[in-house]
C-alpha cells in the first residue's frame, strides 16, 4: 500500500506540479530579469543626465 501511495504521490508530482510549477517558476524569473534590466537602464539614463547636467554648468561657467 505505501509503494502505491508513492507512486500516485509521484503521478499527481509530475501530471500537476511539474508544468505548472516550473512555467510559473521560468515567468517570475523572466519578470525579475526585466525588472533588473529596467532599473539597470533608469540608474543609467539618471547618471547620463546628471552628467550632461554637469557638462552643461561647466560649459556655462566657461562662457
Amino acid at each position: 500500500m505505501q509503494q502505491a501511495t508513492e507512486s500516485a504521490g509521484w503521478k499527481l508530482l509530475k501530471d500537476v506540479v511539474i508544468p505548472v510549477v516550473i512555467p510559473l517558476i521560468v515567468a517570475s524569473w523572466t519578470s525579475l530579469g526585466v525588472v533588473i534590466t529596467l532599473r539597470q537602464s533608469t540608474v543609467n539614463t539618471a547618471s547620463t543626465n546628471v552628467s550632461q547636467i554637469a557638462d552643461g554648468r561647466s560649459f556655462i561657467r566657461k562662457i
